[in-house]
């Protein structure tokens, strides 16, 4: 039934796109329709079948078609004023793979520089018959200060024993790395048995709390001078190259990163950040302790320091809805293990008898402020006038059809948040059923609107996720503001949320994006796991003005935030804006399929 389902949809997806733009925009203002686009849009975003996986690998293929025909049009600089070596990190136990990536290197486009392979065995003979039947300058060393000072100097790609590097790589460097002092490329795995090239990794831009988790920049980096790197790395492990991304991260480094959004490199496997713990608790340890390691997911997680235990204002809004209240209110008295909060329930006109007798015994509780809102529902407004009653140095906007289920949901939130660089901080939120309804919110992706969309939105809500974003905290762009932590000093500094311009619709959005202009980072936190149940109380657009005004704001959102809709650096530019489930977008795919 599912199967037919999606058949539907991409049957009526594909006679949409046809109708021209002001049918179209009539279309989109009847309710019916809308609801019904939406029904449709959750059923295709879940996790991808067997069938669809295959499906996907051949659509890879084609975009790898796609992606070298673009590579020999977009260069437009001569290689002759581009020098770059390459360093091949060899640890114990991958010397039978340096066959394999000197192979790869001898068949790159215009290489004419040396190759370093560091490591800590000797592998001179091996190296010389290589060298030899491939025509490379090649040179080993055990460590990298021993390369001769002209060297260190010069830029360097570094990559491991095993890697397969497409023949264009040079190309793609050259033009795009004029201006950075670092940079870093898309990678997939390879079939040795044929040398398929499979599994394709669309990295985001320079995402610190990703690489710190899931090290998702573990080899394909490129260095301005290789001295940045070897001031740093000084023995060779798996985790060489993670842990010095690790390390420009927690340095504010993260200017210095560019990201070259081609897949130019092939891995023998995937990477496992938590294979590396010793060597990471070093890389961390005045920063972080690790919790523990995720084996399934090939990740860990950070124990930030909580030094102070600030106090947290939780702010939920709501209008009657008793029963959703005390479900919310009560989950978070009896399960939360972090002690110092307080709860400010806002009544928004409420006017059923029991839902205002029960705010009332409320307000007889130490931990909860009753505060009475008396205007039109604005829900930008409602949170700007709670956060003014707000005793806390920290503030949580909560919906009040939120349920809490792990008791250091607000422990692990508060640990982010009060991280100097660290703004918005946003929870895993799931559906009744256990699948997710939100885990960072993408922008220009999918979703009514088009503009903003739930990663990984309807996806089982033990599944990994795509790179295994729904168990490894990382930056996001914006968090939904159901269940979003804030310091008061950041809320205060960009005004709020945005009463006059964004009533309803996207405020938490638009809220996500100006603390951003702070020079701080938003941050989906994995660890803190809660139920939504969405839209309950409020319910959806449903009537035309609820319409008209959902329109205006998506405008409104659409004129400030352009740039942010058009690429949203937390996301990739070649993944699907049609659905949330980071499938490859179909316009890189077009053509007919060829072997590589």
């Amino acid at each position: 039934m599912s199967d037919l389902k999606c058949f539907i949809s991409k049957v009526v997806g594909s006679v949409l796109s046809l109708l021209p733009e002001c049918i179209k925009a009539e279309l989109k203002q009847i309710a019916a329709l809308r609801a019904l686009h939406v029904k449709l849009s959750n059923i295709v975003a879940k996790p991808l079948s067997a069938v669809e996986l295959d499906h996907e690998q051949e659509r890879f293929h084609r975009y790898l078609n796609w992606q070298n025909t673009q590579l020999s049009e977009l260069i437009s600089k001569p290689l002759t004023d581009f020098d770059c070596n390459i360093l091949i990190c060899v640890p114990d136990g991958q010397e039978d793979l340096i066959s394999v990536t000197l192979e790869s290197i001898s068949k790159l486009l215009c290489f004419k520089a040396r190759v370093i392979l560091w490591g800590t065995r000797s592998c001179t003979p091996e190296l010389e018959l290589y060298t030899s039947k491939l025509n490379l300058d090649c040179y080993f060393v055990t460590r990298l200060n021993d390369c001769v000072s002209g060297l260190l100097k010069e830029p360097i790609f570094i990559i491991s024993s095993g890697d397969i590097l497409d023949p264009r790589c040079l190309l793609a460097l050259v033009d795009n790395t004029e201006h950075s002092q670092f940079a870093y490329v898309d990678t997939c795995i390879y079939l040795a048995s044929n040398n398929q090239w499979l599994e394709p990794d669309f990295k985001p831009d320079f995402n610190p709390d990703f690489q710190y988790s899931n090290g998702y920049v573990n080899t394909g980096l490129w260095c301005k001078a290789l001295e940045s790197f070897s001031s740093i790395s000084n023995q060779v492990t798996n985790h060489s190259i993670a842990a010095f991304v690790c390390h420009l991260g927690l340095n504010r480094r993260s200017g210095d990163i560019n990201h070259i959004p081609w897949v130019l490199l092939a891995q023998r496997q995937a990477f496992d950040m938590s294979a590396g713990v010793s060597s990471l608790e070093h890389t961390f340890h005045d920063h972080a302790e690790l919790l523990h390691c995720n084996k399934q997911a090939s990740s860990i997680t950070l124990n930030w320091p909580l030094s102070s235990q600030p106090l947290v204002s939780i702010i939920i809004p709501t209008h009657n809805a008793k029963a959703l209240v005390k479900s919310c209110i009560d989950s978070i008295l009896v399960k939360t293990s972090y002690h110092n909060f307080e709860i400010i329930l806002v009544d928004n006109n409420s006017d059923d008898p029991e839902s205002i007798s029960y705010f009332k015994s409320l307000s007889k509780q130490p931990k909860i402020t009753v505060i009475e809102y008396p205007h039109a529902f604005n829900y930008s407004a409602i949170n700007n006038f709670a956060v003014k009653h707000a005793a806390g140095d920290v503030v949580a906007l909560v919906n009040n059809d939120v349920e809490v289920i792990s008791a250091d949901w607000l422990e692990q939130l508060v640990r982010q948040v009060i991280r100097p660089d660290i703004g918005c901080v946003g929870a895993k939120l799931l559906y009744s059923n256990g699948t997710v309804q939100h885990a960072g919110v993408i922008l220009g992706c999918g979703g009514s609107s088009g503009v903003a969309a739930h990663a990984h939105k309807h996806f089982p809500g033990e599944h990994p996720g795509y790179q295994n974003r729904l168990v490894c905290t990382h930056n996001v762009s914006a968090v939904t503001a159901a269940c979003l932590i804030v310091k008061k000093s950041h809320y205060q500094a960009v005004g709020g949320l945005d009463e006059l311009n964004l009533a309803v619709a996207f405020n938490d959005v638009d809220f996500c994006l100006k603390v951003l202009q702070l020079g701080v980072r938003n941050l989906f936190c994995a660890e803190a796991v809660l139920f939504h149940h969405e839209s309950v109380s409020r319910g959806g657009e449903d009537t035309t003005s609820k319409q008209k005004r959902f329109q205006r704001e998506l405008n409104y959102l659409k004129g400030r935030w352009d740039k942010y809709i058009e690429r949203d650096p937390m996301y990739h530019p070649h993944l699907t804006k049609q659905k949330e489930n980071f499938s490859i977008n179909e316009r890189y795919t077009c053509g007919h399929y060829k072997d590589r």
